[in-house]
């Protein structure tokens, strides 16, 4: 069953799950045609859209492999493109799944939340990080998209000049992406409408699939680290607030009785909460697993790449307002794109590593054997759900790693202007 809605108890908007097409994906009783969700049908058409294009990109890269910026942009858009994809099958691959496991955004998916008023402020915290993550993300790429398409209406009677295999040179009408479509320059020209508004399609499969994914990656962290702060909390205030009942004999003698036996039963009841976030925090990983990585390497080239044409072409004497130079308009995205996908998995790995912590927290010392016991069994329970995602055996995914992205970025880009410029001495 779907558990979206949009009365303010669940971190995920429904309003924007609707723009994103998620919640239709997910949907189980969306439109069927032929047995299956007309919406992954519509998605599946994007993909194949999308991967027709791109099978066009080797043979540009092939024919322009003497323009360095050209064959540079062609091959930023393939990977990113390809990639794009490749997150937009993992949604419709894995719908059931994620519609599993936002029912973990809901505020009422552990009973002990709507009795904490941390939690509940905590709760409203997270829902406008969350819901203004994914309007800002969504509005940003949707911004870059729409310039990239208005900029050859804006920027008119600049071609673009692109060197061929033969060293012979090609004007081309000033378009999104400037595709190789099989086609000599003077049809291109002549249709640059048509070949205009195939590439607008293409870029906006893209942004929708880039959206689409990004912002269940970002809204499923933000609402898993905010169950896994009020099992914290839970754990924190067991044994804090121990009832004491008095217990009169018939001669009048009066004997103080403290009874753990509450206090078991909400242990129990609190690591029973724990399994269930950690269940759908293993089953979310498995869905992203494979994405996070390949993210971070395309988005990291990407701005090397993009930084060395920038800095190619000024050093070449191209002004940056040129039409080269403008196409790179959407290149902080990517900064932001590497920097969000390290903060909000750094969020919850510390949270999860706050959890021994909480546990120890509580009044265990007071208690008796059995609670002590049950306790000691819920830290190991924590300590064998090894759930970081990692790049290798020592690189978790946090803000050092971004430091460290960036810093490797820099030195790949300082070794490509170093070629450059001896490149350029030299003639």
């Amino acid at each position: 069953m779907l558990n979206l809605s949009d009365n303010g108890d669940c971190i995920v908007s429904l309003v924007l799950a609707k723009c994103t097409g998620l919640y239709y994906i997910i949907n189980p009783k969306s439109i069927k045609l032929g047995g299956h969700n007309v919406f992954h049908i519509a998605i599946m058409v994007m993909i194949t859209f999308t991967s027709v294009c791109l099978l066009l990109c080797p043979i540009g890269l092939y024919y322009w492999v003497n323009d360095v910026t050209q064959f540079i942009i062609q091959l930023i858009v393939l990977g990113n493109f390809s990639f794009g994809c490749f997150k937009a099958f993992t949604i419709v691959h894995y719908s059931d799944d994620i519609r599993r496991c936002l029912d973990v955004t809901r505020f009422d998916f552990l009973s002990s939340a709507n009795t904490d008023p941390d939690s509940v402020r905590f709760f409203k915290r997270c829902r406008n990080v969350s819901l203004k993550f994914t309007s800002w993300f969504a509005i940003s790429s949707h911004s870059v998209l729409l310039v990239w398409t208005l900029l050859p209406f804006v920027v008119v009677g600049n071609p673009v000049v692109i060197k061929n295999r033969d060293n012979s040179t090609s004007n081309y009408h000033f378009n999104p992406y400037n595709m190789y479509f099989l086609v000599s320059n003077e049809t291109y020209n002549e249709w640059h409408l048509i070949f205009h508004l195939l590439e607008w399609m293409f870029g906006l499969c893209f942004v929708m699939f880039m959206v689409l994914f990004d912002t269940f990656m970002v809204s499923m962290c933000i609402a898993i680290t905010y169950q896994m702060r009020c099992v914290a909390a839970a754990y924190r205030r067991l044994g804090h607030n121990r009832r004491t009942t008095m217990k009169v004999y018939f001669d009048g003698a009066i004997e103080s009785d403290n009874t753990n036996n509450e206090c078991l039963k909400d242990l129990k009841i609190v690591i029973k909460h724990h399994q269930e976030v950690l269940g759908k925090m293993n089953d979310f990983y498995k869905i992203v697993r494979p994405v996070i990585l390949p993210q971070l390497i395309i988005a990291s080239f990407t701005i090397i790449f993009v930084s060395f044409i920038i800095t190619r072409n000024y050093f070449n004497g191209m002004l940056l307002t040129s039409t080269q130079s403008l196409k790179m308009c959407s290149f902080p995205i990517f900064f932001f794109q590497i920097y969000y996908t390290c903060l909000v998995f750094e969020n919850l790995n510390n949270q999860k590593t706050a959890m021994n912590f909480a546990l120890y927290s509580s009044n265990w010392t007071q208690m008796e054997i059995q609670f002590k016991k049950l306790l000691l069994l819920a830290m190991q329970m924590h300590d064998a759900n090894k759930l970081n995602i990692k790049l290798t055996a020592e690189l978790i995914i946090n803000l050092e790693l971004f430091t460290k992205v960036m810093n490797l970025c820099y030195s790949i880009f300082s070794v490509l202007v170093n070629s450059q410029l001896k490149i350029t001495d030299k003639l």
